[in-house]
């Protein structure tokens, strides 16, 4: 197994990410007024760490493994980010 990088983005550099109290809700997005008024607790940041990103097109051509690649990428919102950052 290919170990992943901390994040894909749509650039690559440093970049904050959110911990929260719910570890589900954790993201490189900032939580939105509406997570923070109906999901208060859950959404509560208890820690933000900068980690390292990557563009997808970056990881992929450093891990592409022979044959189809399928993505299964769990986001929590970022989902926008990870493709701006392919072809």
């Amino acid at each position: 197994m290919v170990a992943a990088p901390d994040a894909l983005a749509e650039r690559a550099g440093r970049q904050q990410f959110f911990c929260n109290n719910n570890p589900q809700t954790n993201s490189l997005l900032d939580n939105a007024g509406g997570n923070r008024e109906s999901f208060a607790e859950d959404s509560r940041h208890i820690d933000s760490v900068e980690v390292e990103v990557q563009t997808l097109d970056d990881w992929v051509a450093a891990h592409l493994p022979e044959g189809q690649l399928i993505i299964k990428a769990d986001m929590q919102g970022a989902e926008g980010l990870l493709l701006d950052g392919g072809k």
